[in-house]
Formats: C-alpha cells, sequence, structure tokens
C-alpha cells in the first residue's frame, strides 16, 4: 500500500516482482503476478496460496484431486529450481490420482497405486519429478515424440477424411441399393400383376362361358315348358280329336323325359358352383425366399477374395446389390491343397451329359486338409441315453441341427459356443433333418412321418405330414422333396403330393439295397444316394443313373453332404473316414480318417462360409468340428 492509504496502480504494484513460471491462473486474469503453489487437476487451474483458500471453501471442491507446484526451500538458489516439474494426467484406472510413477525397464507410467499393485517385482522405478530433473535426455526424446506424433497426426486426419468418404459412399451405394430394391419389387409386382389378370382373364372367360350355358339352359327350359303347357292344354280340352290326343302323348312323353334330365343336371350344376382353387406351389415357393438378394459389402468383400483367392484388387466401397441365383453366389472359405492319396475305389461314369453343368466358378480339384479339430459335448442333462448323431444340417444363420436317434430330440446347437440354444422331443425317433428355409427344416422320424419346425430363436413344430411308407432320409431342393425308403426314392411337393417313384432301371434291376442318407448336387441336376452296401449312387432329375462310386476306401457309406464348389462329402461306417468325390465321381481322397479321431461316422454336414466340417460318429455325446 502506498502512503496515506491511497493504492498502487498495476504497474507500480508489479513492478518489483519477479516473473513466475508456473502462476496463479486466477491472479493472472486479474493482471496480478503470483507464483502457483498447487494445481487443480478437476478445474485444470494453477492456485496461489490465497486463491487455495477460496477454492477449499467451497465443499463441492474440497475433494479434488491438487498437485504440488513449488518448493519452498532455503536451500533453492534460483526460481527455477523452485519449480516441482509434476504431471497433471490423472490415472485412467484410480481417477483420484496423478500419475508420478515411471517403470524405466517396461517404460510404464501410472499412479503409486499402479505401481503398488503391478509393479512389486520391478527394480527400476522412479518417481516422475525426481526423474525428469535429473535426466535432461527425456527432452530430445520428447521433441522426437513431437514430430511423431505431428505425422501421427496426419494420418490421423486422413483416415478421418477416409473414414467421411467411406460413410459418404456407404449412404450414395445404400440408396441405389434401395433404388434396385424396389426396382426389383416392382419387376416381380409386375409379374404377379400379370399372373392375376391372366387368372382374372380365364375368371372372365369360364364366368362367360358358363354363363352363356346357363343363358341356353334357360331358353331351352322356357321352350321345353311352352310345349308342355300347350300339350297339356289340348289333352284336357275336349275339342281335340283322339288321334290329335295320342300324337300329343306320344310326344308329351318325350318332354317329359327332357324336363327330367334338365331338373338333374341343373341340380349337379348348384352342386359344382364356380370356385378358385389356389396354385400352393406359388405359396411353398415364396416360403423358402429369405431375401430378394444378396449384398457384397466391404465387410465380407475380403472373405470372398480369400475364398476364391483371387487377386483381383477390392473394389470400392460401394454396396452392390445382385439377384439370388444358384450356389454359384454362396460365399467359400479358404482351402488348401494336398495330394490325392491312392486307393482301390472304383468309380464309374454313366450318361454324365448332365453332369457338366457346374459352373466352372464352382469347381474345386484340390483335397481339403484339416488345419484344427475341435470335439463339443452336445449331451443335455435331461438326456435318458448316449448322444447318437443321425443326421445334421447347418441353418443359415450357421448353427447346427442335429437328430439325436437315442434320445428321440433334434438339437439346435450355436456354431460359435457350441451351447444348446434349443431342443425339441418327439415320440419317435428321428432319422434324418434337412433345411426346407432360411427359418425352417424337416424331420423324417421312425413313424413314417414328416415333421416341420421352425429355427427361429426356438425349435417349434409348424406342420407335420404322414407318409404311407418308410421315411429313411430326406432332402429340399427347389420346391420338392426327396424322401428315401430302404430301396426307393419317392418324389414329393411341399404339400406331400407325390409326383414321382424311381426304385429301379427300365431293365427292372433294382438299383438301392438299403439307403441311408440322400443330398442334391450344388448345381440342383444330380440327386445323390448313399447306400449302406452300394456306395454313392449319382441319378439326374429322370432318374438316370449317371455316376456311382464305391470300393474299399469307403466301406458301408452312411452320411452325405456338398461343399458348395460342386464336390460331394461322404463319410464310411467301416472304413472309419471321410472321403471327398469330383461332381462327376472322380476319387479325390481322405479328408478325414481313423488316426485323425474319426471312428463309425454316421452323418457329415459342411458350412461353407467357415470351412468348417462336421461329424457325428456312433454312439458318441460330442460332435467333432474340423476347420478345413
Amino acid at each position: 500500500m502506498a502512503e496515506g492509504g491511497r493504492d498502487l496502480s498495476y504497474s507500480q504494484e508489479n513492478a518489483g516482482d519477479s516473473f513466475h513460471e508456473l502462476c496463479c491462473t486466477r491472479c493472472t486474469k486479474e493482471r496480478k503476478n503470483q507464483q502457483s503453489v498447487k494445481y487443480c487437476t478437476v478445474c485444470n487451474e494453477y492456485f496461489c496460496g490465497r486463491c487455495l483458500k477460496t477454492h477449499n471453501s467451497f465443499s463441492a471442491m474440497r475433494d479434488h484431486v491438487m498437485v504440488d507446484t513449488y518448493i519452498d526451500a532455503q536451500s533453492s538458489k534460483t526460481a527455477v529450481d523452485k519449480l516441482l516439474a509434476v504431471s497433471t494426467e490423472l490415472c485412467p484406472h484410480h481417477p483420484m490420482k496423478v500419475i508420478d510413477m515411471y517403470c524405466r525397464s517396461e517404460n510404464v507410467v501410472g499412479c503409486n497405486v499402479c505401481f503398488n499393485l503391478n509393479h512389486k517385482n520391478c527394480v527400476d522405478i522412479h518417481y516422475i519429478p525426481k526423474y525428469v530433473k535429473e535426466n535432461t535426455q527425456h527432452v530430445r526424446q520428447i521433441n522426437q515424440i513431437c514430430k511423431q506424433l505431428t505425422k501421427a497426426s496426419k494420418c490421423l486426419n486422413e483416415a478421418t477424411t477416409n473414414c467421411k468418404k467411406y460413410i459418404s459412399d456407404l449412404d450414395k451405394s445404400k440408396t441405389v441399393c434401395k433404388n434396385e430394391i424396389n426396382k426389383y419389387r416392382q419387376e416381380v409386382n409386375n409379374i404377379f400383376d400379370d399372373i392375376e389378370n391372366r387368372t382374372l382373364t380365364e375368371l372372365e372367360a369360364e364366368y362367360k362361358k358358363c354363363k352363356q350355358s346357363g343363358e341356353d339352359r334357360n331358353s331351352n327350359v322356357k321352350t321345353i315348358n311352352s310345349d308342355l303347357m300347350r300339350y297339356r292344354s289340348d289333352l284336357a280340352s275336349e275339342q281335340v280329336n283322339v288321334a290329335q290326343k295320342f300324337v300329343l302323348a306320344v310326344m308329351s312323353q318325350g318332354l317329359i323325359k327332357q324336363s327330367e334330365e334338365i331338373k338333374s343336371k341343373s341340380l349337379d350344376n348348384l352342386s359344382s358352383s364356380l370356385t378358385f382353387k389356389r396354385n400352393v406351389d406359388i405359396f411353398a415357393f415364396l416360403l423358402n425366399i429369405f431375401t430378394l438378394g444378396m449384398f457384397i459389402s466391404p465387410e465380407n468383400q475380403d472373405t470372398m477374395e480369400t475364398a476364391s483367392k483371387s487377386k483381383q484388387t477390392k473394389q470400392p466401397t460401394a454396396i452392390t446389390a445382385t439377384k439370388t441365383t444358384s450356389a454359384s453366389t454362396t460365399t467359400t472359405s479358404t482351402t488348401t491343397t494336398s495330394k490325392t492319396t491312392k486307393s482301390s475305389a472304383t468309380g464309374s461314369n454313366i450318361g454324365t451329359g448332365n453332369v457338366g453343368r457346374v459352373t466352372q466358378k464352382l469347381k474345386k480339384q484340390d483335397l481339403y486338409r484339416a488345419v484344427n479339430k475341435a470335439e463339443y459335448n452336445i449331451k443335455q442333462s435331461d438326456d435318458s441315453d448316449t448322444c447318437d448323431i443321425w443326421s445334421s444340417c447347418v441353418t443359415s444363420n450357421n448353427d447346427i441341427v442335429i437328430a439325436d436317434f437315442n434320445n428321440n430330440k433334434i438339437k439346435l446347437v450355436n456354431s460359435k459356443t457350441y451351447n444348446k440354444i434349443s431342443s425339441l422331443l418327439f415320440d419317435a425317433t428321428p432319422w434324418s433333418v434337412c433345411n426346407v428355409s432360411s427359418t425352417e427344416v424337416v424331420v423324417c422320424l421312425g413313424n413314417n412321418t414328416l415333421q416341420f419346425v421352425s429355427t427361429c430363436n426356438n425349435l417349434v413344430v409348424t406342420r407335420s405330414l404322414s407318409m404311407k411308407h418308410k421315411c429313411r432320409c430326406i432332402t429340399v431342393s427347389r420346391d420338392r422333396m426327396y424322401i428315401c425308403g430302404n430301396r426307393s426314392l419317392y418324389i414329393y411337393n411341399m404339400n406331400g403330393t407325390l409326383i414321382k417313384t424311381i426304385k429301379e432301371i427300365k431293365s427292372g434291376d433294382k438299383i438301392f439295397s438299403s439307403i441311408r442318407d440322400i443330398t442334391i448336387s450344388d448345381d440342383h441336376n444330380m440327386i445323390n444316394i448313399v447306400d449302406l452296401f452300394n456306395g454313392v449312387i449319382a441319378l439326374d432329375m429322370n432318374g438316370k443313373i449317371c455316376w456311382k462310386f464305391s470300393g474299399e476306401v469307403l466301406r458301408r457309406a452312411r452320411g452325405v453332404c456338398t461343399d458348395g464348389f460342386g464336390n460331394v462329402i461322404v463319410c464310411g461306417y467301416v472304413s472309419h473316414n471321410v472321403v471327398l468325390l469330383g461332381h462327376t465321381g472322380d476319387y479325390m481322397g481322405e479328408i478325414e480318417t481313423k488316426q485323425d479321431g474319426v471312428w463309425c461316422p454316421r452323418t457329415v454336414c459342411f458350412d461353407q462360409s467357415k470351412s468348417k466340417l462336421y461329424v457325428g460318429c456312433d454312439d458318441d455325446d460330442n460332435i467333432t468340428v474340423f476347420t478345413l
């Protein structure tokens, strides 16, 4: 204060003050030069002694973490020596502590709590304020890190720009896809409109035909009725002679007969009025379609390119909408080549004219090799017996449906955790299971019935069909059910109407002896049937034998599936192996053998998207999973 009690000006008040490196934040705002003694890690401000008292006077701010910034030491010679090099960064694991410890051996920083818990055995530990004061080499490192951070920031900015462009392109491609979906839907609507118009045209034509027939009949009835009334009047009249009455009586008999015929026909017509019978094949076909098409996105493009081993560069971030086709649109998995082993197996190609329809894109001529094997227990606490997997299939979301013969159950198993999602108990043993649609499977039971089961979350029976023959195995393709007894193949539509039966060739010789499994080829042109004693028999859709495969390498064939490339995977119950056949029946080699842990396999199914082969063996609680 000046003499006489007058206040000094700002310049007069600070005229004798030395420069302070860490000034009080509040005093600086008031144009005062005061050395800070504490730093608040919550407020992110420096405080001198006077302002610190004000800060701590508030209850809400009293528990803030404070850090010393000044040493009140008499031995200090300069102001710089009195400054503490302290970190104000809070510990991410202990928010009420600041990072003040450094482990040089592991190059890790943390608070004292972290180091007490995790660095008890470390010897090269330092207190950061002391370490940075005694070691000046960190200054050069900090400069280098600043340059690296600048470079990294530039890269991140470029990445941010690319991400924004990615999202922008993604939004545009989504709009394009949505327009394409709407366009495709309109095309489908137009087709159904045309079908509806043709149906209505047929209805109108049939109505006019029936109406004209009714009008003609009505006109004929009126004419006959008029003649009958006239004949009756003349026959009752006394003015008509006997000869005339005789003639009228004879003619009246013919009219009476016509009237009785008209009466009976009119009753028949009334009982068979115009009705509409739906084309149920359309409805069944639509139930098997899950979406209008498929999408190729940046997220699954890498998988598709790796699977096909394509060296083409990836497309930009646009999503491409494509229409669903046959198996050629299916995502494939990585496969590893191996030499085909020699064996005494015999294969025969018979009439392979239709076999070559598998597209070039689907062909795979290398043998799979297992890179991993795992076993997962699928037994439930309420199972009364050891599990015996007779059949299996992979759903659209890559889960597995298993037919447990011994326990009269089918089980839905998660393909990631291999935990049971749901199970369904039947009154009879389940022999075979296959996909009907993306959300439905069908099960063959030992009581000659088919049970259609929904696979959405829980297994629930949606409908059932009773058959007049044994249903040993089943597969579904293009609105047709292919069901096998022991020695016959039955082809049905989805409503259970029998279309065709195949059990012998033209010469009368029986084709089958003991059928065990069935599948349709990837190009939908062949029926692959596994016979316990005759091996694999491939038929075309007319029942003509295309090729056969049997031999010592495949003894007592039991389960069969395809790999999405046109090849056939078969397991041998007695030969204890899984073999791969080409789309024309050529032997390609053994995928798995007894040495790999395959013992009496009953069923195989292949998940093409994950390149996983699922094998179920005789009286075994485990399902074996091979990554190929």
